[in-house]
């Protein structure tokens, strides 16, 4: 979900309800958003610059059904974290190492859950957790390049707001997954806001820069949903920050749920690898290799 390597390569663009009569010049001396390695500053905001130190970003919200002609629809909560840990690279560039899960969650109990009544199509469905690894970037050393981060500070706050379109070939195509392809294509779009305090963001002496993050995504409907091509798709609406004191600030039953089925996730990685995973790569290898859609038992104790 945070910011991949496509992500990066598409035009950052702010919110248009943002007036520029709102922000505020930078009266702090040197200027982060000046800096020669102004990845670095972006990364302080978004993870961390501490080559020893690992950073989880938490979110929740909504997931909800957008059918043409009818009003949203709330389908399943959902809740989980972006772990990541960031590496300068011999050049100067800096990778971001992420991997991220995210659980969804029955809205009138709380519960996670392992199976969803479709109320489109009549059936059950074997839910899929979001498990992606890797969700890797290599983020330039003098910045993202023909296009910089988009900071803006107002008062004490400072802001950096991302809306991002996707559009590539489809991994579900639509002869070998007929049930689960959305159609030739993967069209979705994702709204990112990250926000801290100016204080922080021009301590030099923070390397993790305590911050909170809204998203928004459009897209498909999920795989697993099983709804093909019909109109229509998925909207999510969520909010999270990074958890002070990592993995044991997330709820008890996320910590559980991870230990047992995604022992690794509990940790960022260590290698910079290629390609990264999205719900439809990691649902086609599964179909494909014959593994079940739901997540073997495999009891861990990884530690964070």
């Amino acid at each position: 979900m945070l910011l991949n390597k496509k992500h990066l390569q598409i035009k950052c663009a702010l919110s248009a309800f943002l007036g520029l009569g709102m922000v505020t010049a930078m009266a702090s001396t040197p200027d982060f958003r000046k800096a020669e390695d102004s990845s670095a500053q972006f990364l302080r905001l978004r993870c961390t610059v501490n080559p020893s130190g690992q950073v989880y970003m938490w979110w929740t919200g909504t997931m909800y059904a957008q059918n043409p002609g009818q009003m949203i629809k709330p389908l399943v909560g959902f809740e989980g974290y972006n772990v990541c840990r960031t590496v300068k690279a011999a050049n100067g560039d800096w990778q971001l190492l992420t991997r991220e899960v995210t659980y969804y969650r029955d809205l009138k109990t709380g519960q996670i859950i392992e199976h969803w009544d479709n109320p489109f199509t009549g059936k059950t469905d074997d839910v899929m957790q979001v498990h992606n690894d890797p969700v890797n970037t290599v983020m330039p050393a003098h910045g993202t390049g023909k296009y910089p981060m988009p900071w803006k500070v107002v008062g004490d706050d400072v802001m950096v707001l991302l809306d991002i379109p996707l559009r590539y070939p489809n991994a579900l195509s639509t002869a070998a997954f007929p049930e689960e392809s959305s159609g030739p294509e993967y069209i979705a779009s994702e709204h990112f806001g990250f926000f801290a305090k100016l204080a922080d963001m021009d301590n030099p002496k923070l390397d993790d820069v305590p911050s909170v993050v809204s998203w928004f995504r459009t897209g498909p409907w999920l795989p697993w949903m099983k709804m093909g091509q019909r109109p229509g798709g998925l909207i999510y609406s969520g909010e999270g920050k990074k958890l002070e004191h990592g993995f044991a600030d997330l709820p008890a039953d996320v910590q559980a749920y991870t230990r047992k089925h995604y022992p690794k996730f509990v940790n960022a990685p260590t290698h910079y690898v290629t390609p990264n995973e999205t719900s439809w790569t990691v649902y086609r290898d599964m179909k494909q290799s014959q593994t079940p859609s739901m997540p073997s038992d495999n009891p861990a104790n990884t530690q964070p």
